[in-house]
């Protein structure tokens, strides 16, 4: 028997003809000694639904470890064995355990089992406790649209297992306790993490997506001005999944549930567009419609500062934008010209008053009404 060692091992081969080729080879006689020996490589706290990692540390008097078999539950279930044919030190073996979320920890026996050649061999154990994990569940989300306020998810997700600890969510549009903003998050698909952590420091997670459909967009228009007895195209704009459309009041409307009726009302009218996608999601937005009513001008008025009838008033100008009134002497002087009749004329000229008589006014109506001509009369 050869002791132990590395001894080279050569072979001759010699052919008929009288060629030889020779090869030489390494042979190492193990060490009738191996230690087994290993480490728990996993950081605690060690939980079920977490890999459990070992590092080899056997070692042999000489030579190296030839085996080794890792019996990872040797006190309940012998059949959870790992065999390696080429080990060596400091490798890692992995093996994950039942999850569990009760008792709050199991214990497992760890053996190892190295050889040195064929049937040299030592063994070890150690005992090893796992945590329990939470064991979580978090329901299915359903689509919402984009525009509903921040609503709650917690209430949706739990640890069924009875573990104490503390809980949070995660992703784009979620609080950590557990509320979630549409609009915040923005349309689109999410995904909603909810985490337990167990007070033994074992954490599990589950995620959930959740579709946000698109609030539709959209705008009524500006606000548009008709003379009294026309009409007018509304000029709304709007996007989105296949929308509907209903404008209100219906008032003097041709179609309203198109995006753009023609409106021909008889009064101002504030109209608002209530637009609902295929999603159902919703929107709206107002415009507001000014009926150019025709400017009732009074031939008279009397400034003589007794608070009655002081002033030219001239009735619905004030709604035409721009409009330009000239009032003129009957020797053709410009005596008065206001934009925009906001302030009516008070019968004077550079401040001072007028007398008594005929004065002849051009009024330029424009937003589409023609020019009127005509005349006042002060009376003192």
């Amino acid at each position: 028997v050869l002791a132990v060692g590395t001894y080279p091992v050569g072979l001759v081969v010699t052919s008929p003809a009288g060629c030889r080729d020779t090869v030489v080879k390494t042979f190492t006689v193990n060490g009738a000694i191996p230690v087994s020996s290993f480490e728990i490589a996993t950081a605690n706290p060690v939980c079920s639904n977490k890999d459990v990692a070992i590092k080899n540390t056997s070692n042999v008097d000489f030579g190296k470890i030839t085996r080794l078999i890792i019996n990872w539950d040797g006190l309940g279930t012998p059949g959870q064995i790992t065999i390696d044919e080429d080990p060596f030190p400091g490798k890692i073996y992995n093996h994950r355990y039942p999850d569990f979320g009760q008792p709050q920890t199991k214990s497992y026996r760890i053996t190892v089992r190295v050889y040195s050649g064929q049937s040299c061999f030592d063994e070890t154990f150690r005992d090893l406790t796992i945590n329990a994990s939470p064991q979580v569940t978090l329901d299915s989300l359903l689509p919402v649209c984009e525009e509903i306020p921040t609503f709650p998810v917690f209430p949706k997700a739990r640890e069924t297992s009875g573990l104490t600890g503390s809980f949070q969510f995660s992703g784009r549009g979620v609080t950590s306790n557990g509320f979630f903003s549409p609009g915040t998050a923005g349309s689109g698909i999410h995904i909603i993490r909810y985490t337990f952590t167990a007070t033994s420091g074992c954490t599990s997670y589950m995620e959930r997506p959740i579709r946000v459909h698109p609030t539709p967009v959209i705008d009524a228009g500006p606000n548009r001005t008709v003379l009294e007895g026309s009409s007018i195209r509304l000029n709304a704009t709007a996007s989105g999944n296949q929308l509907s459309f209903a404008w209100t009041p219906v008032t003097a409307l041709d179609d309203p549930t198109i995006l753009n009726p023609m409106a021909s009302p008889v009064a101002d009218t504030r109209y608002l567009l209530s637009v609902i996608s295929a999603d159902g999601c919703i929107n709206a937005d107002d415009m507001q419609v000014l009926v150019l009513l025709k400017p009732i001008i009074p031939n008279t008025f009397t400034p003589n500062g007794d608070g009655y009838n002081d002033q030219w008033v001239i009735r619905h100008l004030e709604k035409y934008p721009g409009a330009v009134v000239e009032v003129y002497s009957t020797k053709g002087q410009l005596l008065y010209r206001s934009v925009n009749y906001v302030n009516p004329w008070d019968g004077t000229y550079l401040g001072n008053p007028l007398p008594a008589g005929t004065y002849y006014y051009v009024i330029e109506p424009r937003n589409g009404r023609s020019s009127i001509a005509g005349y006042v009369t002060i009376l003192k």
